[in-house]
């Protein structure tokens, strides 16, 4: 079932733009004239169809798709690419009628889903590099932190449940055991955790009954 949509005006054209989340949204694009807006002002503008194809994702997920996940029916709201030097992943931002959001990591061929998590021992990412091992609670769960780095938000569609902008930077570290998955993403502003697991490209194109064949996982120079 999809989620129900209610419209709201674009800050930039006047177009009206079918808003899923609600009272939650923080950022949304519109589709017609590509300007990012807040509850109340245009804060970026992107050249919507130039920007959707040179931003494209590798995948065939789109917009709107629908599928079942974690036990739930979920429904993609939002994207971000994000880049880092010369590599780049996408954010895909889902929501459930119940209100509660994951997010879709796909990265190099791979996917992962993530929920927000709450760390139960403290963990502060300023103090971890590449290699070091990260207790995540009380049972002693830990995790390599793998990836360190710096990257910055390229671009944006839909809708997003936070504040959002082309051009944001911020630091992050990923981790991961197996096929279970630990990243931190942190600014001044605010830190966020998530934690998931990995699943292939061909599970996520039957969850969601994408019936085209997965493309060929995009070799080093793809992604300059």
């Amino acid at each position: 079932m999809a989620l129900a949509a209610q419209q709201i005006d674009c800050r930039g054209c006047g177009a009206k733009v079918d808003i899923h989340t609600g009272m939650r949204m923080k950022t949304f694009v519109c589709e017609y004239c590509g300007s990012v807006c807040d509850n109340e002002k245009v804060v970026a503008v992107q050249k919507a169809q130039d920007a959707r194809e040179k931003y494209r994702p590798w995948s065939h997920l789109r917009l709107g798709m629908k599928a079942k996940l974690l036990g739930h029916e979920y429904q993609i709201v939002g994207r971000i690419r994000v880049e880092e030097k010369d590599w780049h992943w996408d954010e895909w931002f889902l929501m459930a009628e119940t209100g509660f959001p994951i997010f879709l990591q796909e990265d190099e061929g791979e996917f992962a889903i993530f929920r927000v998590y709450y760390p139960t021992l403290p963990v502060d990412p300023r103090e971890l590099h590449k290699g070091d091992k990260v207790k995540l609670d009380k049972k002693g769960t830990k995790m390599k932190v793998k990836e360190r780095g710096k990257a910055k938000i390229a671009f944006i569609e839909g809708e997003l449940t936070w504040t959002a902008r082309p051009g944001e930077k911020f630091k992050y570290l990923d981790g991961r055991k197996k096929d279970t998955r630990f990243s931190v993403e942190w600014s001044r502003e605010e830190i966020q955790f998530l934690r998931g697991e990995r699943r292939s490209a061909k599970k996520i194109y039957s969850l969601f009954g994408i019936t085209e064949p997965v493309p060929p996982v995009p070799d080093d120079d793809d992604w300059d």
